[in-house]
């Protein structure tokens, strides 16, 4: 009988493992796909925040890592599949099943051991490092200021040289890797208007070239399309794309596109194929040698104009940049603050509540080193990945220091709120049994108990 009791009480735990896991997926896959925000504080694109990680965290401490990476790797296949951002990588899914996986493995390591000394040290451990991290953002911005790249903390791409200038400039150590992390960004071309010849033709310059930088020309605006006395425009190549605007409308029915070949192998940009094809513009495939031009200019600038063509800077250079620029100046400093600031709240909670504010102190310390961690391990591990899917030959710390300070940034506040989710969560006896919390009067029975039998 007891053995059958055991059996259908590991059943129902499984069950309810099975639901509220399920239940936490589906949460975390709404926040991810629906929920994201991006902070343009941080630069160009700003910070990207995400809370589906919380949801993914629950399962993991409170049914053990397995349930964990099964959460997040879930999390991953179906935020690919509702809300796809390229093409689908199997192995960027057994790197979330390894983060899962570890969040529950370090919860559970650390509830073993969570002694007053554990803690203590803890405690220092972390003070210490946002206080290393907060000293390096005083560090970049003080280094950016000094050689005239910023004028505060916070960066904007129009205060910024371009990049020509950026290479002749003397920088700082600090400054000097701030810069290197944008030696990847470079500014696109777009054509805006243009003069056809007397004979009805135009060619797409390829490149604005400026001493040893070359910047491609990559897209045309539709509208340049009807310009008046066009017949016949050349496009090389390196343009693969066109600016269409809503309710466009292509006026000029006597347009001839001319493509260069593409290389053996290649076929034409899919943008440039479904335009012709959607307007119906007559169009073929130059076999013999294609118009090659340039446009050569003493200095860089965000826009171009010459006789016959007006060119558009997309100013990628600058905005990426800028991006890295507040990463390791405002995001290091924010990071650290954050980070020293919850720490010390909760040693203050801690002693104005006594045990209360003790325990959720200690709770939140499990919860960052969980949720760091992790988080840092899956960083390193996804951005090895992007290296040799899509980054190949690039320096691997220049794509991976502005990662690891969104995550160091994101690990604190997700931490906080996680922390403050199993503050509520844990009063209700379904929760209490998973989270390993025993109510006083379970405590009591078991001391009773305890007492009876000696």
């Amino acid at each position: 009988m007891q053995k059958r009791s055991d059996a259908k009480k590991r059943s129902r735990q499984m069950l309810e493992a099975g639901v509220l896991t399920a239940v936490f997926t589906a949460m975390a896959v709404v926040l991810s796909t629906t929920a994201g925000m991006r902070l343009p504080l941080l630069g160009a694109n700003g910070l990207k925040i995400s809370f589906g990680g919380i949801f993914t965290f629950l399962p993991a401490i409170m049914f053990g890592p397995v349930y964990g990476g099964i959460s997040s790797a879930l999390c991953d296949v179906l935020g690919c599949i509702i809300k796809p951002d390229g093409a689908y990588v199997p192995w960027f899914t057994v790197v979330a099943f390894i983060g899962g996986f570890l969040k529950g493995l370090v919860w559970k390591l650390l509830t073993k051991k969570s002694g007053h000394r554990a803690s203590a040290v803890s405690k220092i451990a972390f003070v210490c490092l946002f206080a290393v991290i907060f000293t390096f953002g005083c560090i970049f911005t003080s280094s950016l200021n000094k050689d005239g790249l910023t004028s505060g903390l916070i960066s904007s791409a129009e205060e910024l040289p371009l990049e020509d200038s950026m290479q002749k400039k003397e920088l700082s150590f600090f400054s000097d890797i701030a810069a290197s992390l944008a030696q990847y960004n470079h500014d696109t071309m777009t054509v805006k208007k243009i003069t056809p010849d007397e004979n009805g033709i135009f060619t797409v310059p390829r490149k604005v070239v400026s001493g040893d930088i070359s910047l491609s020309v990559k897209n045309i605006d539709a509208a340049v399309l009807n310009t008046e006395g066009l017949d016949v425009i050349y496009i090389p190549t390196l343009c693969s794309g066109i600016n269409v605007p809503e309710n466009f409308k292509l006026t000029n029915t006597h347009l001839t596109v001319v493509f260069e070949k593409p290389a053996q192998g290649k076929e034409l940009p899919e943008a440039l194929t479904k335009f012709v094809k959607k307007y119906s513009v007559a169009n073929h495939i130059y076999d013999g040698e294609f118009p090659k031009e340039n446009i050569n200019v003493p200095a860089l600038s965000t826009s171009y104009e010459t006789d016959n063509v007006t060119l558009k800077s997309s100013d990628a250079y600058r905005k990426n940049f800028s991006a890295y620029i507040n990463f390791m100046t405002a995001g290091f400093i924010l990071t650290g603050v954050l980070g020293i600031a919850f720490i010390l709240v909760g040693m203050l909670i801690a002693f104005i509540m006594r045990k209360k504010g003790g325990e959720r102190l200690k709770l939140y310390m499990k919860v960052l080193a969980a949720i760091l961690i992790s988080g840092v391990i899956v960083t390193t591990l996804n951005t090895y990945l992007l290296l040799v899917l899509y980054y190949g030959g690039r320096i691997f710390w220049v794509i991976y220091l502005p990662r690891l300070a969104e995550e160091l940034l994101m690990s604190v506040i997700q931490s906080y709120i996680i922390t403050l989710i199993l503050s509520v969560i844990s009063s209700h006896s379904l929760f209490k049994r998973y989270l390993g919390i025993k109510s006083k009067e379970t405590a009591n029975n078991t001391a009773d108990s305890k007492t009876e039998e000696a």
